[in-house]
């Protein structure tokens, strides 16, 4: 039961920790593009491709990590730059349906 009990403590702890890097990135991405993603047709679609752009990032990250190990055919990976990419397009994702909330609950 105690092992049980520890990893659901690790897991809230990741979860934690995740969630305060992705505030972080939503925070740094809002500083750079203040004006977000409009919730109309144009934004909307601004959003998405930015989104897609993200997700090709994490398809290269997860490409160069995977081949990072220094041991030879060890066969493990290293997913430091694909996490960051993972959330930068969470990021994106976030935003994006932030603004588009905001628009509906404007009505």
């Amino acid at each position: 039961m105690t092992d049980q009990k520890t990893n659901v403590d690790l897991d809230v702890l990741a979860l934690r920790e995740v969630q305060a890097r992705l505030a972080a990135e939503i925070e740094r991405q809002d500083r750079l593009h203040p004006a977000g993603y409009p919730a109309h047709r144009d934004g909307v679609r601004l959003g998405i491709a930015h989104a897609e752009d993200e997700l090709e990032e994490v398809k290269l990250a997860h490409r160069a990590d995977r081949c990072k190990c220094p041991i030879p055919n060890c066969g493990h990976a290293h997913w430091l730059e694909t996490e960051v990419e993972v959330i930068q397009t969470a990021a994106v994702l976030l935003r994006l349906a932030r603004s588009i909330r905001a628009a509906e609950n404007a009505r």
